[in-house]
């Protein structure tokens, strides 16, 4: 009887060591996945961040290019007037185009 029941307690004692290497697992597990969702939280917050600035960028960028698209016509307008002007005076194309040998 006395072997049996130091089995037990044998038993009794690993399970006890068990179950303390189980908890202090869980706790390593636990402070680990805290750890994680931290960081996954930081970078959820740059990517909206990220997102914003993009959407900015992307307003801005097209407000220019409306921009350098109405300069370009506004230069188109100005070069078709010039060349005009300088058909109508047939001198000074002369001169502009280097003929002035």
């Amino acid at each position: 009887m006395p072997e049996h029941k130091d089995r037990q307690i044998k038993e009794a004692n690993d399970l006890q060591d068990s179950i303390k290497r189980i908890v202090a697992e869980r706790e390593s597990v636990e402070s680990e996945v805290k750890s994680l969702e931290g960081q996954q939280q930081e970078v959820m917050a740059a990517a909206r961040e990220l997102q914003s600035r993009a959407g900015q960028i992307n307003s801005e960028l097209q407000s220019k290019a409306a921009a350098l698209r109405q300069i370009k016509q506004a230069m188109y307008v100005k070069e078709s007037e010039y060349m005009a002007f300088l058909e109508a005076q047939p001198t000074l194309a002369h001169v502009m185009r280097g003929g002035a040998h």
